[in-house]
């Protein structure tokens, strides 16, 4: 009889989370009705009821996917072009010294990352996660061609830093598949996430090794851009791909981060430093 009174009291409770569902669904707005469904999913998962997967949002993981891969070709195509690059910096005289040269290289870009990422992450939690991830694409298209026309060691080292610093990317994109999904598809929507970067890990290398040094393959006019800049077209390429990426969040994929949990850029930097006068800061909050 108990089992019976705990059977009949599940089921209202299974009932009335249905209807709460579809009023939202009817009434709520895109951030209310995206709360309900994932609370909806964890409940039947707690009680081990069985409900069909929400559907995947293909066309925004698409757009997502496409940033997942272009970061992940920008990260590794850098490591068969840097010994050469190093010897093109005037850096290979040495061959004792040529490894400490192309490593130190190599580690700009993952320190650049350890740098900013606790400041962007930071950020992406109070003003959203869209801006941080179309700064970061815009910053790496910009400092990929800068990197592409440097002719100087120092300046390529401080560079790659730089991109570093200013690339949040690949956290924004991950925070966003988490927030576009919920318990029911979160799996697959993280498993097409690691694919789109496993498939950019692989093509990278491939991909610079076609691009780079063109005038070596193919004929170039004395003075050409490609003979003085040998290394600059995978990073023309890359950089287009970041644009692309940039223009199809910027029109197709929603902001995720909830709507009450965001603030103003202007707000968010006021309330971090604590000489503004309280006036200005509340009216900026």
């Amino acid at each position: 009889m108990d089992s019976f009174r705990r059977m009949q009291a599940l089921r209202r409770e299974l009932d009335s989370a249905r209807t709460l569902l579809e009023e939202v669904a009817r009434e709520g707005n895109e951030s209310q009705r995206d709360e309900a469904r994932k609370l909806h999913a964890a409940f039947l998962l707690k009680y081990g009821l069985d409900a069909a997967a929400t559907p995947l949002p293909l066309a925004k993981l698409a757009y997502l996917s496409l940033s997942v891969f272009a970061q992940a070709v920008q990260i590794v195509m850098l490591f068969p072009l840097l010994v050469f690059m190093v010897i093109d910096y005037g850096r290979g005289d040495d061959p004792r010294l040529l490894g400490r040269y192309t490593g130190f290289l190599a580690s700009c870009f993952p320190m650049g990352i350890l740098l900013g990422t606790f400041f962007w992450g930071w950020l992406s939690d109070r003003v959203g996660r869209k801006p941080v991830l179309l700064f970061g694409l815009v910053s790496s298209a910009v400092l990929n061609v800068c990197f592409g026309l440097t002719r100087s060691y120092e300046a390529a080292v401080c560079i790659r830093i730089l991109t570093g610093v200013t690339n949040f990317v690949v956290g924004s994109l991950r925070s966003m598949v988490a927030e576009l999904t919920d318990d029911s598809n979160q799996a697959q929507a993280m498993s097409i996430y690691s694919m789109s970067w496993i498939v950019g890990s692989l093509l990278g290398p491939v991909f610079a090794g076609l691009l780079a040094r063109p005038c070596v393959r193919f004929e170039c006019a004395p003075g050409a851009l490609f003979m003085r800049f040998p290394f600059l077209l995978p990073f023309l390429a890359i950089s287009a791909l970041n644009v692309l990426s940039f223009v199809c969040i910027l029109l197709f994929v929603p902001e995720t981060l909830a709507p009450e949990k965001r603030r103003s850029l202007a707000s968010v930097l006021l309330r971090s430093y604590s000489f503004f006068p309280p006036g200005i800061e509340a009216c900026a909050w």
